[in-house]
């Protein structure tokens, strides 16, 4: 199997349980501060995002890119094409999350925006989801070919 295919697996996986703890543990937390708790709140999901969700998002999109390029084996260009369609939402939806809401939902006290974005965040963390059964199932595929 291809260790550019396990890197993009892990990464997918660990984006996938890095959306779904900030959405379930999180965000619930930054939604029912007060004004005074609001800064030490937001901060946590913005250092988050800062020191995990973006740098790790690179390496998951060009690994993904890496692996339609390099095609491990086993694996048939359908399922390259909706790994990368999937990595394309995935970036697409932030963007126009982020452009749409901007920064202001965490950086500043504001419920309603927040709980706005709370929601449009839930677009994200499916989109991950099922990316990390895409990419689970193109690590058997692999392995399957690699053993076969």
């Amino acid at each position: 199997m291809h260790d550019l295919l396990r890197v993009h697996a892990v990464t997918t996986v660990v984006l996938a349980a890095f959306m779904w703890t900030l959405q379930v543990l999180v965000v619930p937390g930054i939604a029912r501060a007060n004004e005074l708790e609001w800064p030490r709140q937001a901060v946590v999901h913005r250092r988050a995002f800062r020191w995990i969700f973006w740098p790790m998002i690179l390496v998951e999109a060009s690994s993904g890119i890496g692996i339609a390029i390099l095609r491990p084996p086993g694996i048939p260009f359908s399922l390259h094409a909706l790994n990368l369609g999937l990595i394309l939402i995935a970036w697409t939806t932030t963007a126009i999350i982020r452009v749409r809401m901007g920064h202001a939902p965490v950086a500043r006290y504001n419920p309603a925006g927040f709980v706005h974005y709370a929601r449009l965040n839930w677009i994200r963390v499916f989109v991950w989801t099922a990316r990390s059964a895409v990419v689970t199932v193109m690590l058997h595929l692999a392995h399957a070919a690699r053993v076969g």
